[in-house]
């Protein structure tokens, strides 16, 4: 399943309203790309990578993926060798916290560079959390509440 799009219901991967943008600080400028709640059981590539996920750190009982794309630019000014954006935890309805360890960085003056993060057993409905900066300068922690399942709609590949 896909986050769906108001503008045009036959395009895939694009926001509900507007595509969110985030106030990193130093004039980072985080935006959230997409947002795909993919079945593991399905055919194609994303649902291999969700299974992969799955059997890498999930619990036994999970079956989906949420799938989180983020990308950032950062100023040319900006005072630090590079920027980085690491996926933080995603919290769950019910509570369960799932947390990834990875991150991607940009030089100064790097524009739309791109983070994907899989979270195993992630649902719409979940809280995510990210942060963004260096350790030569500041970090700032975001965060956004993923719409429920009805602001998805189901992926076809044929």
């Amino acid at each position: 399943m896909v986050w769906a799009s108001q503008v045009d219901s036959g395009r895939i991967n694009q926001p509900v309203d507007s595509q969110p943008t985030f106030d990193g600080g130093d004039g980072i400028v985080v935006r959230l790309e997409s947002l795909l709640y993919v079945d593991a059981s399905a055919s194609g590539r994303l649902a291999g990578d969700c299974s992969d996920q799955i059997e890498w750190d999930g619990e036994p009982d999970d079956t989906h993926c949420m799938f989180v794309q983020w990308s950032f630019d950062v100023p040319a000014d900006y005072a630090a060798d590079d920027a980085a954006l690491s996926p933080g935890p995603l919290l769950t309805p019910e509570g369960r916290q799932i947390e990834l360890w990875t991150t991607t960085s940009g030089v100064p003056g790097a524009k739309n560079v791109v983070m994907t993060a899989t979270y195993s057993g992630g649902v719409p409905g979940s809280t995510v959390r990210w942060t963004v900066g260096s350790n030569e300068r500041q970090w700032a922690t975001l965060k956004y509440e993923i719409p429920g399942t009805d602001s998805f709609q189901p992926l076809s590949f044929d």
